[in-house]
């Protein structure tokens, strides 16, 4: 991908409903948690990508991006925030540096999920967040997971345990996308049966161009979940989201 693929990608993450909606989501999580921007406060966004999540997070303290590729940090950097380059598959993130990172829709991606969890939190400091997403239930992995990289889906009580492992406490999790699983469940598990043996580069995504009119009425009902969050807990969705931290003797 050259810098002209990232550039249309970062206008698609901007336009489509659940890049959109996904940032409202972690602007209520991470408020839930802060109150306002602390100047000191050292805020690590893992897989980064163009960036177009920062300008959220940079309500929140000082924001570095971490991304495996030079092109997409080219974008961070434009934006005014300070881009790292490393893979977390690979790479150490060092001991005690940061008051929180984020991890959003990364760690299905990585085959060494317990790992990385690991790693970061060796690389928060004592009293340091975790802010994550990561897609749910997987009965519904499809052929959007296979095309996406993805190496799994999660269960609630699997990523609260994979959690826990790492030396995390005070873990908080949820559901989101409550409103369209059911209709996504069910088109995903059709088109399983039916792409069971392509390959992954032989099948699309879901995060394709949609017309307007659909795309401001899927926003719409996802973005409406924001009346309840913090008050009440829905029994399922398509993304389980959270929080824990670090806490040492």
């Amino acid at each position: 991908m050259d810098y002209k693929d990232y550039l249309a990608q970062q206008k698609n993450e901007t336009d489509h409903f659940w890049y959109v909606a996904r940032k409202g989501l972690i602007r209520r999580l991470l408020d839930s948690h802060y109150r306002g921007t602390i100047a000191d406060r050292v805020i690590l966004d893992i897989g980064c990508g163009t960036g177009t999540e920062l300008p959220v997070l940079a309500g929140f303290g000082k924001v570095v991006g971490l991304d495996n590729n030079a092109e997409a940090l080219k974008l961070v950097a434009e934006k005014g925030f300070e881009p790292l380059l490393g893979d977390l598959r690979f790479d150490d993130l060092g001991d005690n540096l940061y008051d929180a990172v984020c991890l959003f829709d990364v760690l299905e991606h990585l085959p060494e999920d317990e790992d990385a969890l690991a790693k970061i939190f060796r690389s928060l400091k004592p009293g340091g967040s975790l802010f994550f997403t990561v897609p749910a239930f997987n009965a519904i992995f499809s052929q959007h997971d296979r095309a996406m990289g993805h190496f799994r889906r999660y269960e609630k009580g699997r990523i609260d345990d994979l959690l826990r492992r790492a030396g995390f406490r005070k873990i908080d999790t949820g559901y989101w996308n409550f409103w369209l699983f059911l209709p996504v469940a069910a088109m995903r598990l059709v088109k399983k049966l039916f792409n069971k043996n392509k390959r992954a580069d032989e099948l699309g995504t879901e995060a394709s161009n949609l017309p307007k009119p659909l795309n401001a009425l899927l926003l719409a009902i996802l973005d409406s979940e924001k009346y309840l969050f913090g008050r009440v807990r829905l029994p399922f969705g398509l993304t389980i989201y959270g929080a824990a931290e670090k806490y040492e003797s």
